[in-house]
């Protein structure tokens, strides 16, 4: 789970780097329902602006027991970005990594 949490956060700091053009707000939300009542709807949003990444993923089962994760990036314009990702599991247990890492020189 350690490596899923933190890949996420890897992948919000590279879309925390966005240039300004491509800032701005989506979301997406998909059901899927099967035979017997079973099935699952998915809610995914993320936004970006001015060095700043918020986004994550709510899976809700027909059951109606959720689970999902939300990550939040900033760049903290001295060549630094500061995430959070937390992961909230279907029995409601959450976990978080919360870091900063440094741009490598280019």
């Amino acid at each position: 789970m350690y490596r899923k949490i933190l890949s996420l956060g890897i992948a919000a700091i590279a879309i925390a780097a966005v240039a300004p053009a491509e800032a701005g707000t989506r979301g997406r939300s998909v059901s899927v329902q099967g035979s017997s009542g079973h099935g699952f709807t998915t809610t995914r949003n993320a936004s970006a602006s001015n060095g700043s990444y918020s986004g994550g993923r709510t899976t809700t089962l027909n059951n109606g027991a959720s689970f999902g994760h939300s990550t939040t990036a900033t760049n903290n314009g001295d060549g630094t970005t500061s995430f959070t990702t937390t992961r909230t599991g279907i029995d409601g247990q959450t976990g978080s990594i919360t870091g900063t890492v440094t741009r490598p020189p280019r």
